[in-house]
């Protein structure tokens, strides 16, 4: 399924910036990242594996931390 955003330049460099980084990050790791290098489509999709996992692997370590990012917005479920 394919999903389009809009996203400020703002934002978007941001993105880019982490995702270059997390890439570095594999590489200094030998490749044993969960995904190895990511760019920015990459690293949206990983993210929404994660919040997926609220729902199907709820008790994952994924998933805790992605109810502690909605927590941390004032989405909470309990």
């Amino acid at each position: 399924m394919k999903i389009e955003l809009e996203l400020t330049k703002k934002v978007y460099d941001g993105l880019v910036m982490v995702a270059s980084t997390a890439s570095e990050r594999n590489v200094g790791r030998h490749g044993s990242t969960t995904h190895g290098a990511i760019d920015v489509s990459r690293m949206l999709e990983m993210l929404a594996e994660d919040v997926s996992m609220m729902h199907t692997r709820p008790a994952s370590l994924e998933a805790s931390n992605m109810f502690s990012v909605f927590a941390s917005h004032g989405y909470r479920f309990e």
